[in-house]
């Protein structure tokens, strides 16, 4: 019983293998990034714990469509909280979508901190051989993350 067994799983498998099959190209996105609010002093201003942070319910990220309409997007499971050796964790907004392709390739974002603070979030792409990735981000127009240089994640904001 245990040889036949063997013989049908066998030719299954050996039925699933069709020489014909071409082999898919790998696919690799890599588009995320997250951002880290401080102020001058140094003070998390994503931590709701502090007097001066920005209010987690006013936050939101858009984009515009073709049309000039506004579409938000979703901040991925909106603030990670990352815990540090000293007991004091700290918050980081963690962005996965890019925005608008604008007509120079790179792509246009917007985030609003506050009703007085929105800022524009530009990242220019990588794609070649069906893989995508980040690299160029520049936050208000100032490069603050490159691929090829000594940038690291997460890209940290002084307000």
């Amino acid at each position: 019983m245990k040889l036949i067994q063997f013989i049908a799983v066998t030719m299954f498998f050996l039925q699933s293998c069709d020489s014909n099959d071409e082999e898919k190209p790998c696919c690799n996105v890599d588009l995320d990034f997250q951002i880290e609010m401080i102020d001058s002093s140094g003070n998390d201003l994503l931590n709701p714990s502090f007097g001066g942070s920005f209010n987690h319910s006013e936050i939101s990220y858009y984009k515009f469509d073709e049309d000039s309409n506004k579409v938000e997007m979703i901040l991925e499971n909106n603030f990670i909280i990352a815990p540090s050796n000293n007991g004091v964790s700290k918050y980081f907004l963690n962005i996965t979508e890019i925005g608008t392709k604008q007509s120079d390739g790179s792509y246009l974002s917007y985030l609003k901190l506050s009703s007085d603070i929105t800022d524009t979030v530009k990242v220019k792409t990588i794609e070649e051989n069906g893989n995508v990735y980040k690299d160029k981000i520049w936050y208000n127009d100032n490069l603050v993350w490159e691929k090829t240089g000594l940038s690291t994640l997460p890209i940290v904001i002084t307000k």
